[in-house]
């Protein structure tokens, strides 16, 4: 089969560890057989139009499928397209499973979904990380290798790197610590205005900047975390009662207080699981530098009794993490410091009470009423190196270290256990207020009324 990418930048196939570059430079790519059926990643980038079989065997089944799924999806596509309108362009990460990344593709969705024109420039174009529908879905959207438009939001954390706008350029960010750089302070004021995505994050920007800071909330995608749908059948691996805990493993996260709580809660007699879906903090990294990681904490203990807990090491789409959210009882994250919180609201969607710390913008979202929050004794400077976020050395969040709060968060979790109908009770109230405040409809809200001082 030959191809050609459609997609105006390369493109990085990472189980074939091969790289296409776009039409644009008047490239085609000769792909076999044996590429094709050993790379889903390749199979689903023809299948969502983003690269187009210029050549095929009729006579293939396969080949013939992928060209006649190609010819559906383009044509789609181009029926939808024409009936929006041209002018924004989102610039930032969207094809890997970062915090970011999720945000741009629900604030894409949102403004999509109201027919207002969208473009989008995405930084990690040539290493695209989503997988199964994810992949599929990000198809929909036009992409653009400029950031010239006529508004430009850039959905970046804040760098010396500021593309311009015609009428406007936005930055739209996040911030999950206490502080923030000096560095950031020029940056900020390079940009006609400042988005952010909760009310935290804008009264740490707005206390070193005199500009206006604005709160566009995230989004929720409710069509896929929902309390309907699969869950998984973990064939007898996991205990009875399962915690769950979703993130990118690194200090801020707060993976050393998890484990030193739920040991503290727990023992191996206990029908108590936790299961962890966690990515390195490299996101890249080998799942067992993760199982390194769990090992380090678990050898602290001079124990033979320790409660079960249990890695799952298959990527995951995020309809495959809303299965595994319904398949669990408990969400937990004792994080140092969020900028949203995404996974605490999506959890609770598919119907899992939620647990987490009492800091930063989790308590833009999370309520005594709604959720089991746990308070902290003190802040403290992050350590260098700690996060994989050098801007964020020695700036301030949460202490997780103290005996006092280890034993609140271990107390927390045993509560929970023990009084499970109460906290699924308060996660109703949490539903409610998510499926209004972290909609596609009100974040649509925010970004019109933003953008109508730019006509």
């Amino acid at each position: 089969m030959i191809i050609c990418n459609r997609s105006g930048s390369s493109v990085y196939v990472s189980d074939l560890d091969r790289s296409f570059s776009p039409f644009g430079e008047n490239i085609y790519h000769e792909v076999t057989k044996q590429e094709l059926l050993k790379s889903f990643s390749l199979r689903n980038l023809i299948k969502t139009g983003v690269f187009e079989p210029t050549s095929f065997d009729e006579n293939d089944v396969l080949e013939k499928g992928l060209h006649e799924a190609f010819t559906e999806v383009s044509s789609s596509k181009k029926d939808s397209l024409n009936e929006f309108k041209k002018g924004i362009i989102i610039r930032g990460q969207f094809l890997d499973y970062s915090g970011y990344a999720k945000v741009n593709r629900n604030l894409a969705d949102s403004l999509l979904k109201a027919r207002i024109g969208v473009r989008i420039n995405a930084l990690d174009a040539q290493k695209p990380r989503l997988i199964g529908k994810d992949l599929e879905k990000s198809s929909i959207y036009k992409y653009v290798s400029t950031s010239y438009g006529d508004m430009l939001i850039d959905s970046v954390v804040p760098n010396s790197d500021i593309p311009r706008g015609k009428k406007a350029t936005i930055l739209y960010t996040t911030v999950e610590a206490y502080t923030i750089p000096d560095s950031f302070i020029n940056i900020f004021s390079s940009y006609d205005e400042i988005w952010v995505t909760s009310n935290f994050c804008k009264s740490v920007i707005a206390n070193r900047i005199s500009k206006n800071v604005h709160v566009v909330p995230g989004v929720v995608d409710n069509s896929i975390y929902t309390s309907d749908g699969d869950s998984i059948d973990f064939q007898g691996n996991a205990k009875s009662f399962k915690f769950i805990s979703v993130f990118n493993w690194n200090y801020r996260k707060g993976p050393d207080a998890l484990i030193k709580a739920y040991c503290k809660a727990f023992s191996k007699s206990d029908d108590v699981s936790l299961i962890l879906l966690c990515r390195h903090k490299r996101i890249s990294g080998p799942a067992k530098d993760v199982k390194n990681e769990v090992d380090k904490e678990l050898s602290k203990f001079n124990r033979s009794d320790l409660p079960h807990i249990m890695r799952i090491t298959k990527e995951l789409d995020e309809r495959g993490i809303a299965s595994l959210y319904r398949s669990c009882n408990c969400f937990v994250l004792p994080s140092r410091g969020e900028g949203y919180g995404l996974p605490y609201l999506e959890a609770s969607l598919c119907g899992l009470p939620v647990l987490g710390t009492n800091v930063s913008s989790i308590k833009d979202i999370l309520t005594n009423e709604n959720s089991c929050l746990v308070d902290i004794d003190r802040l403290c400077p992050v350590p260098s190196g700690s996060t994989g976020c050098y801007f964020w050395d020695e700036h301030i969040m949460a202490d997780l270290t103290t005996d006092d709060f280890i034993k609140r968060l271990a107390d927390s979790m045993r509560d929970i256990y023990k009084n499970y109908e109460k906290y699924v009770e308060k996660n109703k109230i949490l539903q409610k207020e998510t499926l209004v405040k972290a909609s596609h409809i009100q974040c649509c809200k925010s970004v019109v009324e933003r953008l109508e001082n730019y006509k």
